[in-house]
């Protein structure tokens, strides 16, 4: 299923999330939002088809309610909220969707920050799961993002996991039916606290590098992939050889600012040089950076953008929001209430940041960029953890977005938000985690932009949703949900049922006291299986849970420190990007990282090729340095010098999305502004500015 990327976003603490749609123009319309519930917090956000209707549907995890909830998506109709799950105690931070089990299913993957694990929900496609499969990330590692990719070529997702509180990333590599490996651990550095991982070819090697973002030490980290699994540990500053066998090298090291305190990061080319780049949010300097890639592993200086003063910066994601082909940034700043977008001028550079307001006091969490509409033009759906529930941006395909248009999850405290298809119907559901209340909420898509509340998901009691993502995970072509549940130490997963139903949750642990926050789907070890990626706040690791394409998951494997996936990770506490490289079979060699700025604190990054060097770029938003950095890649995992993007005051840059929001075929930068409760767009120019 292809989805146009439109812009959705969890707002953690009203509850509410929101979607913009877009104008193609790289404008929005007036957004709309939908709740999730009283205190259900929605912390992160995923897009599926949850139902096989071919309607994309959104999936929230609820970290306030320890839920998953579903928007199911309906032809010229509101979303509907639809019940899910409970999470339990897992507390979700951070929630993706696939297919980890070849069954066409959608899937979902939960990060619990709570539990330090990852848990896995097979869905049967029909917005019900399986009952939920944990994986820890490890003891304490409180993990906060995942990414999903086949990291050694068997056609199975694997799982990347950024572990804030054993300062690591973790591995799990998929087994294709649902199930995971034990995770492999990669060291990000000292009190690093990585926050969030991306993935891409950094060096030109054919395989999949990682790219972590450290929240503590303000840099940017990157592991090269090499493909067979385990890990090669070489010279920090050394490119090396590229093995191609899904295996990484050691990281390398890329500071930003001393307090840029990276929290995101995703990985894209941003300079056109066909390289792909690495983007973090910065929350401590309210920021997104940019580091562009050499094409070898390794990248020049960043380029910071601004996301506003005060901005808070809480999570960051990719696009094309006007239509130019080229990658944009879309950012959520919770303190400022707004989005953000980047225009990509397609050399690395970004336009200044454009900013749509949510509202006072939605606080901005998640956002999630897609045609959630059918009118071919980006939206964005954002999660507001602040009024608990999901906010809509429309876009008018000139870079500008409609205002926001909210709708109820019936949860609270909403962290993050996903977007799928839950019933088959080619309508867009939403999904939010709700924080509060332990559940995942479903709102549907009435094809027109509106959402209602269809069903809530109980994700075990206190797990604190805080990630969610959605995904077929047992290969029976129904989307599943996957929760993070922070407080639970693991990930919830329910699996989809073709009646719009979800079994009960599996649970998969991330180890104690990991607090996972943040997860991904993909094939982590090339099995064509989607595995999990988890990122645990507290033990600083990433954690991959290997699946085993029938809705379970091996046991978490840790990340000690090319046609593969690498992975990028904002490190919030260490104000830098990690990038970890991939030897393709799920395995990563130790991050490189890359330093932002002091007091920066990245809290999102995003990647693509921004310049038309077809080289990826990292964009990142920093919440302490309230811009936005525009790292250009050389295509080797290396980066220029980022250029930055101030957005000024209150700002709290929190995620970035990216897309082409002014049909100039140039990426924008879109970014959830937390402290203005706006969301701020950059469009590019053709001038690298």
């Amino acid at each position: 299923m292809t989805i146009d990327s439109g812009i959705i976003r969890a707002h953690d603490q009203l509850s509410y999330g929101r979607h913009i749609f877009g104008y193609d123009d790289g404008t929005f319309r007036e957004q709309v939002t939908y709740s999730v519930g009283f205190d259900s917090h929605p912390y992160s956000v995923a897009v599926g088809d949850c139902n096989n209707d071919n309607r994309l549907d959104i999936v929230v995890a609820n970290h306030g309610t320890n839920s998953i909830e579903i928007l199911i998506g309906k032809e010229n109709k509101p979303f509907a909220n639809v019940f899910l799950k409970s999470l339990g105690s897992y507390r979700p931070v951070w929630i993706a969707a696939g297919s980890w089990n070849k069954d066409m299913f959608l899937d979902i993957a939960v990060v619990s920050y709570a539990t330090s694990s990852i848990v896995i929900a097979l869905g049967y496609g029909n917005t019900t799961f399986t009952v939920l499969t944990e994986y820890s990330t490890g003891y304490d590692s409180l993990p906060q993002s995942a990414v999903i990719a086949d990291l050694n070529r068997d056609n199975y997702f694997d799982s990347i996991i950024s572990n804030s509180g054993t300062s690591n990333a973790a591995v799990l590599l998929g087994y294709g039916n649902g199930s995971f490996t034990y995770p492999k651990l990669y060291l990000t550095g000292v009190d690093s606290s990585p926050f969030t991982v991306a993935v891409g070819n950094l060096n030109d090697d054919n395989q999949l590098d990682i790219a972590v973002a450290s929240y503590g030490t303000s840099n940017i980290g990157t592991l090269i992939g090499h493909g067979d699994g385990p890990f090669t540990k070489i010279e920090i500053s050394s490119i090396g050889y590229k093995f191609r066998n899904g295996t990484l090298r050691s990281q390398e090291i890329h500071f930003i600012e001393t307090t840029s305190a990276p929290a995101a990061v995703l990985v894209g080319e941003f300079s056109s040089d066909t390289r792909l780049d690495v983007v973090t949010i910065n929350t401590g300097i309210n920021n997104v950076t940019i580091l562009l890639g050499y094409g070898d592993g390794s990248f020049g200086e960043h380029t910071d953008f601004s996301t506003g003063n005060n901005s808070s910066a809480s999570c960051v994601t990719v696009g094309d929001f006007n239509k130019d082909n080229l990658l944009d940034i879309a950012v959520s700043n919770s303190k400022t209430n707004n989005a953000g977008i980047l225009v990509d001028y397609g050399n690395g550079n970004s336009s200044k940041i454009r900013t749509f307001s949510t509202g006072h006091y939605f606080r901005l969490q998640s956002i999630v960029t897609c045609d959630l509409n059918h009118d071919n033009i980006l939206d964005i759906a954002v999660a507001n953890y602040g009024t608990s529930n999901i906010g809509i941006l429309l876009g008018y395909g000139n870079g500008t977005l409609a205002t926001q248009v909210t709708f109820s999850s019936e949860t609270n405290i909403s962290y993050s938000i996903a977007i799928g298809d839950f019933n088959s119907y080619t309508l867009l559901d939403v999904t939010v985690d709700n924080y509060g209340t332990a559940s995942v909420t479903l709102l549907r898509d009435y094809d027109n932009g509106t959402f209602v509340f269809y069903t809530t998901l109980s994700t075990d009691m206190r797990s604190s949703p805080y990630s969610i993502t959605l995904g077929d995970l047992n290969n029976d072509h129904i989307l599943d949900v996957t929760v993070a549940s922070k407080n639970r130490f693991h990930v919830a997963i329910l699996l989809g049922l073709n009646n719009e139903t979800f079994t009960d949750f599996q649970t998969f642990s991330t180890g104690n006291n990991s607090y996972p926050v943040c997860l991904t789907l993909n094939d982590c070890n090339q099995d064509s299986i989607p595995d999990i990626a988890v990122a645990n706040s507290e033990s600083n690791t990433i954690g991959i849970l290997m699946g085993h394409g029938d809705g379970t998951f091996a046991a978490e494997r840790i990340l000690i420190n090319d046609s593969i996936l690498d992975i990028a990770v904002a490190n919030h506490g260490a104000n830098s990007i990690t990038i970890l490289f991939e030897y393709g079979d799920g395995s990563f060699i130790e991050q490189t990282d890359i330093f932002i700025q002091d007091n920066s604190y990245s809290t999102s990054i995003a990647t693509s090729a921004l310049n038309s060097d077809k080289c990826l770029d990292s964009i990142v938003a920093c919440f302490g340095s309230k811009s936005v950095l525009v790292f250009y890649g050389y295509g080797n995992g290396t980066y220029e010098e980022p250029q930055s993007y101030v957005l000024g005051y209150g700002s709290f840059l929190y995620s970035l999305a990216l897309g082409d929001f002014n049909s100039d075929n140039w990426l924008d930068i879109a970014v959830v502004n937390y402290g203005a409760d706006t969301v701020d767009i950059l469009l590019q120019t053709c001038n690298s500015s």
